[in-house]
């Protein structure tokens, strides 16, 4: 799996030097590079989720130690998962660009998730929201005012159904959230 990524960004599979030498960077003289570029990274991606457990916590912390070394070359995801206040967030490791709201639609609605992903967003990194697909889970991500972005299995497999009425219903509740005062619309 890490290869293909990397196959689509470079045109080849990296070594383990050029995975991890995002991590080095203090360690390597200006100008020295990483043996790919300048760029650690394709500019266009946004982030890449380590690997997680569904609604566990505590597995997606383990899973998160034992890939996130082995990904570091590339802006990672955490995916947060249910009860992820109790076991933590690694705020501090390299390379953690975004954050993932995973977990049960309970979790996911949950006000912990809310304050969460708030924290991350002070911290500056993206806040993504996965499995999306219904107007009042995008209503509730646009109220959260912190969420950068959100996907949905519904917008992708029905795109040509679902899409335009999805993006109406976003500008709706934008413009809707800024005339309340909630957000600030730049034209």
């Amino acid at each position: 799996m890490i290869g293909r990524i990397e196959e689509a960004l470079w045109g080849r599979a990296l070594t383990l030097s050029e995975r991890t030498a995002t991590m080095m960077t203090h360690f390597v003289h200006e100008g020295d590079g990483n043996g790919l570029g300048s760029e650690a990274w394709h500019p266009n991606l946004l982030f890449v989720t380590v690997p997680d457990v569904p609604f566990d916590a505590r597995g997606t912390a383990r899973r998160f130690c034992e890939w996130a070394t082995l990904l570091s070359h590339l802006p990672l995801a955490f995916c947060v998962q249910d009860g992820a206040e109790k076991v933590g967030i690694p705020w501090d490791w390299p390379n953690l660009r975004a954050l993932f709201m995973a977990g049960s639609t309970k979790y996911k609605l949950s006000q912990e998730m809310a304050d969460i992903c708030r924290e991350g967003k002070r911290r500056g990194l993206h806040i993504h929201g996965g499995r999306v697909n219904t107007l009042n889970r995008i209503r509730h991500m646009i109220r959260l005012e912190c969420v950068d972005s959100i996907d949905g299995s519904g917008f992708d497999r029905w795109r040509d159904t679902y899409i335009g009425g999805g993006l109406e219903f976003v500008n709706h509740e934008l413009l809707d959230a800024a005339a309340q005062g909630g957000l600030a619309v730049i034209e």
